[in-house]
């Protein structure tokens, strides 16, 4: 057997960081760093982080080297995480891209509310959104999840995803997984997945067992 080793160099240099300014509930920084490879166009990346009470936005912001040497906006990336009561958070992930005349234009936009109870239990909605032809968000995507907590080592979760059919979003993919904690810190796990028979019965598409130990190494059937 003969090990070929191939190495590429890449430099990566922080042009400029600054560090939180506040303590307690108002937070806010910005770093930027820019990415030479040599095998790559160079990058830059700036990403910023403000917090204020309840709301935390979060923006990364990808340019890369135009024809003219100049950095140029390619991606824009922003989250709004609000904390609305003690039990709810609702995070909001908007993607921009650039058009043909280097316009910042949305690209899809990802909503999600999740609710914990005191017990463990938590369910998640999330919802996936590209404009259409004239700018109208259509979703394309929704999952709803729902974790219980049967007992002190012993988790359920199914998560059930909705694509677009005739009709709108219809079931189109559930997955229903379980995890148990087991000594030695280990995790075993099945991972169910089913889909939609078209007479609105659910039928077994996958099995999936693992388990995993805090070391990193982990076995598959």
């Amino acid at each position: 057997m003969l090990l070929v080793a191939v190495c590429c160099a890449s430099k990566v240099t922080v042009s400029a960081q600054t560090p939180d300014q506040t303590t307690g509930p108002n937070q806010t920084w910005t770093a930027t760093s820019d990415l030479n490879s040599n095998n790559a166009n160079p990058t830059r990346t700036t990403e910023s982080h403000t917090r204020n009470g309840n709301r935390t936005v979060d923006t990364h912001s990808l340019q890369r080297r135009g024809s003219d040497g100049q950095f140029e906006p390619y991606q824009d990336i922003e989250t709004e995480t609000l904390q609305v009561n003690s039990t709810t958070v609702r995070t909001t992930t908007r993607t921009f891209g650039r058009d043909t005349n280097g316009r910042k234009t949305l690209v899809q936009v990802r909503e999600e509310e999740k609710r914990t109870a005191t017990g463990g239990d938590s369910s998640v909605v999330r919802v996936v959104s590209n404009p259409d032809a004239n700018g109208r968000l259509q979703p394309v995507q929704r999952d709803i999840e729902q974790t219980k907590k049967i007992s002190k080592d012993v988790e359920e979760t199914k998560t059930t995803t909705m694509l677009p059919g005739i009709n709108g979003l219809a079931p189109a993919m559930q997955v229903q997984e379980r995890r148990e904690r087991g000594a030695n810190d280990t995790v075993e796990s099945q991972k169910t997945t089913l889909f939609p028979d078209g007479a609105g019965n659910w039928q077994v598409g996958e099995v999936r067992q693992a388990t995993t130990r805090q070391e990193g190494k982990s076995s598959e059937d």
